[in-house]
């Protein structure tokens, strides 16, 4: 009779000896002379903090670099891509920041310049992986690198902002410093007849 429970009262087995005592709330500790009892929570209960913490998501940001000589349309399909992975797979996005088309330390893809592309959004523990599968068969993305910022955010405190668009260098600048202030150009040099001014 050991094994016997009922929902209104519980045997219980103490050491050799069974003892009836009425049902009790969960969470709540038996005292017996001979043993110290913990009566466990439902299954039920876990469960449900199971689903309030399965609600919590990863914090995620992405920077990719695309072909400079894409179009703002093309730019626009490669983001619509990646939102539609992300709410796709249960994460939330955020914002896209365009940071421009700027020169890289080494060229990229054959290209000495990319359009830098910054990409803020919540998701589970596999969404970066697949994000960046992804990319990876995206022709138009030549690199990319994801950083977790934070575990266990709320989706609810983070909501969508309008995407940003900065301003990437200008290519019409001179290249060498000569946009320095008091740099004249190798004009002021020369006197005008072509002779040296010195």
């Amino acid at each position: 009779m050991t094994g016997s429970s009922s929902t209104s009262s519980r045997l219980l087995d103490t050491g050799g000896r069974a003892t009836y005592e009425p049902a009790l709330a969960h969470n709540s500790v038996i005292e017996h002379p001979a043993h110290r009892l913990t009566v466990a929570e439902p299954k039920g209960l876990k469960m449900a903090d199971a689903v309030k913490s399965a609600a919590k998501l990863r914090e995620y940001e992405t920077v990719f670099l695309v072909k400079p000589d894409l179009t703002d349309e093309n730019v626009d399909k490669v983001k619509d891509k990646l939102r539609g992975i992300i709410n796709r797979d249960g994460g939330k996005f955020l914002r896209f920041t365009i940071w421009g088309k700027k020169k890289t330390m080494y060229p990229v893809a054959k290209q000495p310049r990319a359009i830098y592309i910054h990409a803020h959004y919540l998701g589970g523990s596999a969404m970066v992986a697949e994000v960046e599968r992804n990319m990876r068969n995206f022709d138009e993305v030549t690199r990319f690198m994801s950083k977790r910022l934070a575990d266990d955010v709320n989706p609810e405190s983070h909501q969508p902002q309008e995407d940003l668009k900065l301003a990437g260098e200008d290519d019409n600048k001179p290249f060498g410093g000569a946009e320095r202030e008091g740099f004249g150009g190798f004009d002021n040099d020369m006197d005008d007849e072509g002779g040296y001014n010195g």
